[in-house]
């Protein structure tokens, strides 16, 4: 509660600078409307448009203790800018697998690439589409452009996200529940090409499916170790 007094009398102390000159403003709109009611005698309109000056208010941030509130804010690490990119070389810096192109969103969601397998086919999918948001998957050669379409996963108009992409099988996760739920795999096994789901009920719930596949076969889930909520009683008031 100290540190945050401070930082607003320091913020009291060190205004933004305000460059706005309200009496030049006026007199250069009084000028506009001179020369505007002299162009309308000779016969000439004239279009005046006018300039809003806004103050712009920046906090400091950072550990530096002489950030007032008219500093700019600086990253305090190593910083990439765009300017110091390069352009990539096609066939060095990169390889075109396939490409596509949605020519009208408006009209349907169109198609994605969402990953590559191991065994470098990629993780086509169309959609979401219809009143259940109904995906349908795939599995895209990019030597011919040719689609393997696979079964309906079952997914419930859940929204799905790939994490793994092995040559045996793939998994896809998803969440039962809505934005904070119980996580849940779809397993297609490429040579049954059959689908099935693994869930943990007594896994704390989620607010993303976020999870990876170990060296022991393993699917590693991110959970909350803690979660913010009031305590009992509510907070306390002094």
């Amino acid at each position: 509660m100290n540190e945050l007094k401070e930082l607003m009398r320091e913020n009291v102390a060190a205004p933004p600078p305000d460059h706005l000159d309200l009496d030049a403003l006026l007199e250069a709109g009084h000028r506009r409307v001179r020369g505007r009611r002299t162009a309308l005698v000779g016969g000439i309109s004239l279009v005046a448009v006018g300039a809003v000056a806004a103050a712009v208010v920046g906090l400091g941030g950072g550990s530096s203790p002489k950030a007032t509130a008219d500093t700019r804010p600086e990253p305090e690490a190593p910083t990439i800018r765009l300017s110091d990119a390069s352009p990539a070389v096609e066939g060095t810096d990169f390889q075109v697998l396939a490409s596509h192109t949605n020519q009208n969103l408006d009209r349907a969601n169109g198609q994605y690439f969402d990953g590559v397998t191991d065994d470098g086919l990629i993780l086509y999918r169309d959609g979401p589409r219809g009143p259940d948001n109904f995906d349908r998957w795939g599995l895209l050669d990019p030597a011919t452009n040719d689609v393997d379409w696979l079964p309906d996963p079952g997914l419930g108009g859940n929204q799905a996200f790939p994490i793994v992409l092995g040559a045996d099988r793939l998994v896809l996760a998803t969440m039962e529940g809505g934005l904070e739920g119980n996580l849940v795999a779809h397993v297609f096994d490429r040579g049954s090409r059959q689908w099935y789901t693994v869930s943990w009920p007594d896994l704390p719930q989620v607010g993303f499916p976020s999870a990876a596949l170990g060296p022991d076969g393993r699917l590693y889930v991110v959970t909350p170790a803690t979660q913010g909520k009031p305590p009992p009683g509510g907070w306390p008031t002094d």
